[in-house]
């Protein structure tokens, strides 16, 4: 199996491969336990001065509940959802940072703060001549949605 430029292999053993797919589950196809998808490690080296430091345990805890149902993308991700509320944390495994999404909006807005709380699609820019409203930069909003896992991998 293939995807975003890397080729999948079955799962080895050895977690720390560059890219595997676990057991996947019959009825859905779905990965059966972690994928790591080297281009998560890739991204997180790049982009992980940007990123605040949050614990992925607080986060899951808090925003996908005691018991989350947990699921795992071919593309190294790793599902914390809670079912509930809509709401899930998006771990990668590789790059050892997540996001919180909100599952029951779309676009870009999906991705919230770290307790759950929207980022604004605009902001109030003061100037000279008066106050407006300007849209959230997309590199700035990355960093307000992105975070650095501070537990370590789980």
């Amino acid at each position: 199996m293939e995807g975003a430029g890397a080729t999948f292999r079955p799962y080895s053993g050895n977690p720390t491969a560059p890219d595997f797919v676990g057991p996947l589950l019959p009825a859905t196809g779905a990965p059966a336990g972690p994928v790591i998808n080297a281009a998560g490690a890739a991204r997180a080296a790049k982009y992980n001065a940007f990123q605040q430091g949050v614990s992925l345990n607080d986060t899951v805890s808090s925003i996908a509940g005691d018991n989350p149902v947990v699921s795992y993308t071919v593309s190294g991700k790793t599902l914390y959802a809670n079912p509930s509320t809509g709401m899930q944390v998006v771990y990668d495994n590789a790059g050892n940072y997540f996001r919180i999404e909100n599952t029951n909006v779309t676009g870009p807005l999906r991705y919230t703060d770290q307790f759950g709380n929207p980022i604004p699609a605009n902001v109030p820019l003061v100037k000279p001549s008066g106050t407006t409203q300007t849209g959230v930069p997309s590199d700035v909003r990355n960093a307000l949605t992105h975070f650095t896992n501070t537990d370590g991998k789980p």
